[in-house]
């Protein structure tokens, strides 16, 4: 049997705001954004556009940076997600 080599990379993170309920092609009203580069939040379907997604190498500070987000909703809340890349 071969020896096989395990390349193991630190994990990154991204952060996204969640706010409502269901999903919006069945009537729904959940409207999440994912954290970008500009220290904003902006709909998942406008990160390619208008910037890219924020990624972090820790994810407190993930955490952090997407609480001091200028366009926070009442009620939204924040979680941090492993990112794979695209």
């Amino acid at each position: 049997m071969a020896n096989a080599t395990i390349t193991r990379t630190k994990t990154q993170y991204f952060a996204m705001e969640f706010l409502g309920t269901g999903d919006p092609a069945f009537g729904g009203k959940a409207n999440d954004r994912i954290l970008s580069e500009d220290g904003i939040f902006l709909d998942e379907h406008r990160v390619g556009l208008d910037g890219q997604r924020q990624v972090f190498s820790d994810r407190n500070e993930a955490e952090r940076v997407a609480s001091l987000a200028k366009n926070r909703r009442q009620g939204g809340l924040i979680s941090v997600l492993p990112y794979h890349g695209e």
